[in-house]
């Protein structure tokens, strides 16, 4: 008779590094495909368009690097509006 695993310890442990290399390679990949947290961009989004003079938010993204969140969104605004209204 043929015992398939000889040491409970050793599967056990391998499937940690199973799980614990998984974890880390969607984080990886995560980062790579600039995945944003859920629901973080559509937070950004109404907070943008309750700004003053912002008629229209049309995109944002959002992307991470390292423990900050950079984003970038196109707004609609009045035609006469100035720069330094929005640029203080």
């Amino acid at each position: 008779m043929v015992k398939l695993c000889r040491c409970p310890r050793g599967f056990g442990r391998s499937r940690v590094i199973l799980w614990v290399g998984a974890r880390l390679g969607k984080r990886t990949l995560d980062a790579l495909l600039d995945v944003a947290p859920e629901g973080l961009q559509q937070e950004i989004a109404k907070a943008v368009a309750r700004m003053d003079g912002v008629l229209d938010v049309d995109r944002v993204r959002v992307r991470r690097a390292g423990n900050r969140h950079f984003v970038d969104a196109t707004v609609s605004v009045a035609r006469t509006a100035s720069l330094e209204q929005f640029m203080p």
